[in-house]
């Protein structure tokens, strides 16, 4: 079976994860700052998320994401 490149790369980190993944595809909201963005949900963990967004995030940066059922959640970019 083939798989796309983008897959074997997360496959391969998942083997290092404390969490399994699970993928959603879910907008969502993010602010940083007082500023808001939107932003995709693209999985989540017991310890973590994926999110895309246009906006410029840093390591370390604090966000709160206003994940969807779920309300806003804090997190830190890494």
């Amino acid at each position: 079976m083939n798989l796309p490149r983008s897959h074997e790369r997360r496959s391969s980190n998942a083997d290092r994860r404390a969490f399994p993944r699970y993928a959603v595809d879910l907008p969502a909201h993010l602010s940083i700052n007082g500023k808001t963005a939107s932003c995709h949900l693209v999985d989540v963990s017991a310890s973590g998320a994926l999110l895309r967004t246009e906006r410029r995030l840093g390591v370390g940066d604090r966000i709160s994401v206003d994940l969807p059922h779920c309300g806003p959640t804090i997190g830190t970019v890494v």
